[in-house]
C-alpha cells in the first residue's frame, strides 16, 4: 500500500475529490497528508507558470527538516511569490 506525504493537485474540483475521498477513509492509518491545489487555468501560458509553482513548492518541501511545523509558512511564502492561488489542507487517512 503506497503512502504519501503531499499530494498536489491543479484543479480546484480535483482537490475537493481528493479531500472527499481522504474524509471517507476516516484517518484510519492516523497517516497525516498535505493536500495542496495550484489553481491553474486550462492555457498554456498559465500552465507554464504553473509548472514554475510546483517546482517552488518542491523545492521548499524537499529543504523542509519538519513538514507539519513548516507548511503553513511554506505556503504562506510560495503564494507571496507565485501568481497562483494555492488551496491547502492537512488531512488523516
Amino acid at each position: 500500500q503506497m503512502s504519501y506525504d503531499v499530494i498536489l493537485t491543479c484543479e480546484e474540483r480535483v482537490f475537493d475529490l481528493v479531500c472527499e475521498e481522504l474524509l471517507k477513509r476516516a484517518g484510519v492509518k492516523s497517516k497525516p497528508v498535505h493536500v495542496i491545489n495550484i489553481d491553474i487555468d486550462d492555457t498554456h501560458k498559465s500552465s507554464l507558470k504553473g509548472g514554475d509553482t510546483i517546482v517552488e513548492l518542491a523545492r521548499c518541501i524537499v529543504a523542509s527538516k519538519d513538514l507539519e511545523r513548516d507548511m503553513d509558512g511554506i505556503i504562506e511564502d510560495v503564494q507571496r511569490r507565485m501568481t497562483h492561488r494555492l488551496l491547502y489542507t492537512m488531512a488523516f487517512y
